[in-house]
């Protein structure tokens, strides 16, 4: 039904929510653990062989108009590929999207409830999960748009704030542990682009396929974008997140905000590592 459509904007804000999603946690830090003081070079090769790969994805779905990659795999290969071709996506958002909200969880139970039990925090958002699905896609899509600028914004403030507090001899050295680890080993990085797989089911939602180039293109770039963003932060001030188990790394970067005595931070005891064999936190600290 043409209700069920979306616009541009609306498809570019629910790929960019998978970027989002991905940083929530722990993802800058995960960067930087691979690619230390060179994550920033890294992120625009990855990000370019992402813009590559959705031109590929364009170029696939634009002689199918109107068709997603599963109505494609029964063109191609008929029902036993469609049936392969579903099977695997479903694995694959099941199992990300589970490790994610669990990984979310975690860090949620950790910073505000630590005397929550893990599974009713999940159970929490399974539930609102379950109610939103009920929804229109194309009324997720409108919630999507509302908020995922209000995100973007809120990194952005978080980047003019923090400027105080960055040293640009951290980038040092550019190319960190070598030009191997930087544009070989870090081709793993590549799979913070993990939301370019949405792009696969995105044309027969969309009220404009004649943008499909433009949702694509723009969605990468933005991405792109506020993953440097994200990861700037995190390496200009502390680098030595690298190198320790410390969870959401951008919540920690905002407890360090303060405009003098109008607008100061507000200081929350975070512990700096956690003993996952019996559970206990340890070395609580500021």
């Amino acid at each position: 039904m043409e209700t069920s459509k979306i616009t541009a904007a609306e498809a570019i804000s629910i790929v960019l929510g998978i970027f989002v999603a991905y940083t929530l946690v722990a993802l800058p830090r995960s960067m930087l653990e691979t690619t230390k003081t060179a994550t920033l070079i890294n992120l625009i090769y990855v990000g370019i062989i992402a813009l590559l790969i959705t031109f590929l994805i364009y170029k696939l779905l634009i002689k199918f108009p109107g068709s997603d990659i599963v109505d494609i795999a029964e063109y191609l290969g008929g029902k036993t590929l469609k049936t392969f071709i579903g099977i695997v996506f479903i694995f694959y958002f099941l199992f990300s999207s589970s490790i994610l909200l669990r990984n979310f969880c975690e860090c949620l139970k950790i910073v505000y409830y630590p005397m929550t039990s893990l599974i009713f925090i999940l159970l929490t958002f399974i539930v609102v999960i379950c109610i939103t699905l009920h929804h229109r896609f194309s009324s997720i899509a409108k919630v999507n748009l509302f908020i995922i600028p209000l995100v973007i914004i809120s990194i952005i403030f978080l980047f003019i704030a923090n400027m105080k507090n960055f040293s640009l001899d951290n980038i040092f050295p550019i190319f960190g542990d070598g030009l191997f680890n930087t544009f070989v080993t870090g081709l793993g990085n590549l799979g913070a682009f993990g939301g370019i797989t949405l792009l696969y089911f995105l044309p027969p939602y969309l009220k404009e396929p004649q943008k499909m180039k433009k949702i694509y293109l723009t969605s990468i770039i933005l991405g792109t974008l506020y993953f440097l963003l994200c990861v700037s932060i995190i390496l200009f001030m502390f680098i030595s997140l690298m190198y320790t188990n410390q969870i959401m790394p951008l919540y920690s970067a905002a407890r360090y905000i303060e405009f003098r005595k109008f607008f100061s931070k507000v200081r929350v005891h975070l512990p700096s590592y956690m003993d996952f064999t019996n559970g206990l936190l340890l070395n609580n600290c500021c």
